[in-house]
């Protein structure tokens, strides 16, 4: 983790049912990512709780990657 210097990113990790919750924490705090691994690709999406936002799945400022050198939450 040294190598990685300022690029790490924090969070924890929840499961609710069958989704997995990430609570990010220092200066991504406040961001929460909600995700579901489907046994397939065929398989149809459950309907989403109404906690849940915005999809964010194919905008690629929240991968880890970019959260990792983004100076803050890009929202």
């Amino acid at each position: 983790l040294r190598l990685c210097g300022s690029r790490v990113i924090q969070k924890i990790r929840r499961r609710f049912g069958t989704w997995e919750l990430d609570e990010f924490r220092g200066r991504h705090q406040g961001l929460w990512l909600a995700e579901i691994e489907l046994q397939s690709h065929r398989n149809l999406l459950p309907a989403r709780p109404v906690w849940i936002g915005e999809e964010v799945t194919d905008d690629h400022r929240f991968s880890n990657a970019a959260l990792s050198i983004a100076p803050q939450t890009p929202f």
